[in-house]
């Protein structure tokens, strides 16, 4: 046995060994922790390992919590909050920093149907910044409205181009599935190209 882990199992404040021969962990959280700090963290954890809003609410993270930080209450509602305002500052920033672009952008389109009949368009929009490095932000993932025509996914295009104010810096889209001729109509009707 290392004399690192050693010291560690001797160690009151760190491991502890139990009397099955498991070893314990025993926690020290800092006192500078706050609510908000764990809040965000939480927040965070549901975006990056796609958990569900009421995964919070769930026996086993309720009781990790309430071992950690008793005080400490958190609904779906109040995370899905948290979640949805940092969602909508960084969708202040990257509008801006697409306005901001010096150069065109680009769009690629992707549009598939799910097995329950739901058509999807997924909107990404490319440009080069001020030394000359790709930037692909992924613009939207939306539902189209049913039937999946032409029409449809160019209303679906156009709204969301003008919602992040981008019309006049669009130079060209690129689709992924199999172009309608409606479609390539309704494109140059709303003056892309």
């Amino acid at each position: 046995m290392c004399q690192k882990y050693k010291r560690l199992l001797s160690n009151p404040n760190g491991f502890n060994s139990g009397s099955n021969g498991q070893i314990k962990l025993r926690f020290n959280v800092n006192q500078t922790s706050t609510k908000e700090i764990v809040r965000k963290d939480v927040a965070d954890m549901v975006v990056l390992d796609e958990l569900s809003f009421q995964f919070v609410e769930g026996w086993g993270f309720r009781k990790l919590i309430r071992g950690l930080l008793p005080d400490f209450i958190v609904s779906a509602n109040s995370i899905k909050r948290d979640i949805m305002n940092t969602y909508n500052k960084r969708k202040i920033l990257i509008k801006n920093i697409l306005q901001n672009a010096e150069g065109k952008i680009s769009l690629t389109c992707d549009c598939w149907t799910s097995l329950q009949q739901l058509g999807y368009l997924a909107i990404t929009a490319h440009f080069f910044d001020k030394e000359w490095n790709l930037i692909s932000i992924i613009l939207s993932f939306v539902l189209i409205p049913y039937p999946h025509t032409g029409i449809n996914i160019a209303n679906c295009i156009k709204a969301e181009v003008d919602g992040w104010s981008i019309t006049t810096k669009v130079i060209i889209i690129d689709f992924r599935i199999a172009l309608r001729l409606e479609f390539n109509k309704l494109i140059m009707r709303y003056n892309f190209i």
